[in-house]
C-alpha cells in the first residue's frame, strides 16, 4: 500500500470520513512502528454545532481551517489527546475525528504504551506457576496419601480441568485486552504514541502518515457518540464485524 497523497485529504468530510476506513494509520518513532486499519470515524464540519470550528478559527482550531491532509490533536476530559484528519480546502473547518484501528504493526510497542504488558505477564505468570506446581504434584502422587489409585486419578482429571479452564480464561483475557488496546479514539492515540507535539503535522509524509486500503469494505453508518449537540446526524461510520469498533447502534448502510 502507497502513502496517500495530499489531494486524497482535500475533499469533504462527509466524503472522506468513510474513504478512510480500511486505510492504515501509521506513526514511525524512536521505539519503532506502530500502525492499524481504521475502522471508525466521525466526521465534523463548521456548520455543525458539535464541530469544535462551529464558532470560527481560535488558536485551538486553526488548523482545522487549513487546507485538508494535517493532524488536529485536541485534548479532553482534562487526561486525553484524540487525533483528528483536517478535511477538504483551506477556510472551511472541518475534519475526521479517528475513532477506532485495528491494529496491525507493533502490537508489543502498543502494549507497553497502554500498559498491558505487565499485567498480563504478572497474572497469567502467577496462574501457570500454580498449575504447573499442581500438575508436579499430582505426577509424583500417582496415589493419594490413602494410597488409593482412584483418588489419585480423579486429582489429575481436576488438575487438567482447571488448567484447560485457566487456558480459555487466559485466551479471553487476551482477547479483550487486544481488542482494548485501539478500540477508542484516547486509546489509539496512546497506543500510537502521538502527542501534542503532532498536532498541524502533514499526514502525507514520513513519521506519521495514512497509507491507501486495499479494498473498499462494507461500510455503515449511524449517530456520532459522546456529544450534546447535533446528535442525530448519522456522520459516524465504521466498518461491520471488527471487534475493534468502539460502539454499535442501530446502523444505516451508506
Amino acid at each position: 500500500m502507497s502513502m496517500l497523497s495530499k489531494s486524497f485529504f482535500e475533499r469533504d468530510a462527509l466524503v472522506l470520513a468513510p474513504a478512510l476506513l480500511g486505510c492504515e494509520l501509521v506513526h514511525q518513532t524512536s521505539e519503532g512502528v506502530t500502525s492499524g486499519i481504521i475502522v471508525e470515524t466521525e466526521c465534523y464540519s463548521q456548520d455543525d454545532a458539535a464541530s469544535h470550528s462551529y464558532r470560527g478559527q481560535t488558536e485551538r482550531t486553526k488548523v482545522m481551517f487549513g487546507p485538508g491532509g494535517y493532524a488536529y490533536i485536541y485534548f479532553t476530559y482534562g487526561m486525553h489527546y484524540c487525533f483528528n484528519v483536517v478535511s477538504g480546502p483551506a477556510g472551511h473547518g472541518q475534519g475526521i475525528l479517528i475513532r477506532a484501528l485495528e491494529p496491525k504493526s507493533g502490537v508489543k510497542i502498543m502494549q507497553k504504551r497502554r500498559g498491558f504488558l505487565k499485567t498480563q505477564n504478572s497474572g497469567i505468570g502467577s496462574r501457570g506457576s500454580h498449575l504447573s506446581a499442581m500438575g508436579n504434584f499430582s505426577s509424583r502422587n500417582g496415589q493419594s496419601r490413602t494410597g488409593s489409585t482412584a483418588e489419585g486419578v480423579q486429582k489429575k482429571k481436576i488438575v487438567h480441568s482447571t488448567k484447560k479452564q485457566a487456558e480459555s480464561r487466559a485466551q479471553l483475557e487476551s482477547r479483550l485486552a487486544d481488542v482494548n488496546l485501539t478500540n477508542g479514539p484516547a486509546k489509539l492515540v496512546q497506543a500510537l504514541g502521538i502527542t501534542k507535539q503532532d498536532y498541524g503535522r502533514p499526514l502525507f509524509e514520513e513519521n506519521l502518515y495514512i497509507k491507501e486500503r486495499l479494498s473498499e469494505p462494507e461500510i455503515l453508518a449511524g449517530p456520532r457518540i459522546g456529544i450534546k449537540q447535533a446528535i442525530d446526524k448519522p456522520w459516524r461510520f465504521w466498518i461491520p464485524g471488527s471487534s475493534y469498533v468502539s460502539k454499535t447502534p442501530p446502523p444505516q448502510k451508506t
